[in-house]
């Protein structure tokens, strides 16, 4: 698992340089948060080389959602209370918008981490759709 993650970590720095955003230094932290995600979603022991790149997009969009709307701030805003909650989910291009929180007024909420990751999940749900298993309990 540990090949994987370091890909995943990799792909994800290259994404987010490109689009011009500072990799946090918690980012493997962040990637191991989605790896673990698509674990429990699909119900498997090991993340397919498969679904690298949807790792690494999850993880690109968890970074991106702790930004304030401006893309500055980073965890510094997500304490700050500049990111809200989702207002639109698109599943064919995979994005998701949230509502910000202006100035410091009682308009929106802030998403718990929690809430982010579901979120995510629900984006790439048709992704990781393909690779889940069912598991019957008695």
């Amino acid at each position: 698992m540990a090949d994987i993650s370091a890909e995943i970590l990799s792909i994800a720095t290259r994404k987010l340089e490109a689009a011009g955003i500072t990799p946090p230094t918690d980012l493997n932290l962040s990637v191991e948060e989605i790896m673990q995600e698509i674990l429990n979603f699909c119900n498997i022991k090991v993340v397919p080389e498969a679904l690298r790149f949807v790792a690494a997009n999850m993880t690109v969009d968890l970074v991106v959602s702790s930004l304030p709307a401006d893309g500055s701030g980073g965890e510094d805003a997500m304490v700050a209370g500049a990111v809200g909650e989702v207002a639109s989910v698109s599943e064919g291009g995979s994005s998701i918008s949230f509502k910000t929180k202006q100035g410091g007024g009682a308009g929106g909420s802030i998403l718990t981490p929690e809430e982010r990751i579901a979120a995510l999940l629900l984006n790439y749900e048709k992704q990781l759709s393909r690779f889940r298993r069912i598991t019957f309990t008695s």
